[in-house]
């Protein structure tokens, strides 16, 4: 990417190409908050993280990966359709788009414990939305 160099790492672990899925998921949703905003990406890919984390919960799969980027990319998404709302209601249904936001996080809570990797990574993503709870409230 030309706007951010990624830092070249030598002895990069395996990892399961859902990995490589939910990176690529987040990278669009931080690099893609624009006013000409691509509203049917955005729900498609708020719907591939949906139905990712479905599966692991369904097959009880704890995933390795870094959650905290997906929680911030979410909460910033949030926090972008509170900023814009009225520039983006003329064109879009921001609400369905944020009700599924909001519905994920709330798979987080309720069926974390059964694919988060650790009780630490609840910890994490109970801190992001105590921390950022004026979106939520919003």
């Amino acid at each position: 990417m030309r706007h951010r160099k990624k830092a070249a790492e030598k002895n990069v672990p395996s990892r399961p190409l859902v990995c490589a899925v939910l990176d690529l998921m987040v990278e669009f949703i931080v690099t893609h908050m624009m006013k000409d905003f691509p509203m049917d990406l955005y729900m498609r890919c708020v719907q591939v993280i949906h139905k990712l984390i479905c599966y692991q919960k369904k097959c009880r799969i704890r995933l390795h990966y870094t959650w905290r980027e997906l929680w911030s990319a979410l909460i910033n998404l949030l926090k972008f359709l509170l900023s814009n709302e009225t520039v983006l209601l003329a064109k879009h249904n921001i609400f369905h788009l944020a009700l599924l936001v909001v519905n994920l996080f709330n798979m987080f809570i309720t069926y974390g414990d059964t694919f988060l990797p650790t009780s630490n990574s609840y910890d994490e993503l109970y801190y992001e939305i105590v921390r950022m709870h004026q979106i939520f409230d919003n």
